[in-house]
């Protein structure tokens, strides 16, 4: 995405320019604090607490969900996946601890899932029905509008980012924020040491979106309800 996309999306959403425009600075994914990155790296990717709080905000809205997109799936390796025999089993798995298997286990057979991720996860299509995978950059606009296309997805009512975590990257997917729903969210996995994640949590417009951070004592997760 070109920096002038990005402006529209920076005055859109955001309350202040997040940008250096040091490309050693916006691309990078670096945790801010390198001591804290060491010490949390011997822990749960992602916590108990991650887990609980992103099943609360799914469940507040499931009734009226239709459409899931998230984006960065689960990095259950392939090659483990045959360990799993059903969704709803109590293997207790990577995968089971991950934000996919929460949003999988979570949503109705009729809701719509997509899963955005540079990895080829189509293994997960076959755990429930309306499961959907792309193999893609989630900044490869083209790709995945074809895909929402195909898979018959005009809006969206629940959004998780948990991809790249720089800053431009995390502005970039501001982009899907045009097929929100009113009153749908959008969760942010990685708000407490990321630099992407954390900047753009901390400079949403507040005329626009409803911020809840669950001020957790790991990676971080907060959401964003659009008013």
């Amino acid at each position: 995405m070109t920096n002038k996309m990005r402006d529209k999306l920076v005055k859109k959403y955001l309350t202040k320019e997040v940008r250096t425009f040091n490309p050693e600075i916006d691309d990078k994914d670096l945790p801010l604090n390198k001591g804290i990155f060491t010490l949390l790296r011997k822990v749960q990717e992602f916590s108990q607490d991650n887990q609980k709080y992103l099943l609360n905000e799914i469940l507040k809205i499931k009734s009226k969900t239709n459409v899931i997109v998230e984006i960065g799936v689960s990095r259950l390796y392939n090659k483990h996946y045959d360990q799993i025999q059903e969704i709803e089993n109590t293997t207790r798995t990577t995968f089971d601890k991950s934000s996919t298997s929460v949003i999988l286990r979570s949503k109705n057979d009729s809701t719509k899932y997509l899963g955005i991720d540079i990895e080829d996860k189509k293994f997960l299509e076959s755990l429930k029905p309306n499961i959907y995978t792309l193999q893609a950059r989630s900044e490869d606009f083209e790709v995945v509008s074809n895909k929402l296309k195909e898979v018959g997805i005009e809006q969206i009512d629940f959004l998780f980012i948990d991809g790249w975590h720089s800053i431009n990257q995390v502005i970039d997917e501001l982009w899907y924020l045009q097929f929100m729903k009113p009153g749908g969210v959008i969760g942010f996995h990685d708000v407490n040491h990321h630099p992407g994640p954390k900047a753009i949590l901390e400079s949403l417009n507040p005329d626009i979106f409803e911020i809840i951070n669950y001020n957790t004592p790991d990676w971080g997760i907060a959401f964003a309800k659009i008013k």
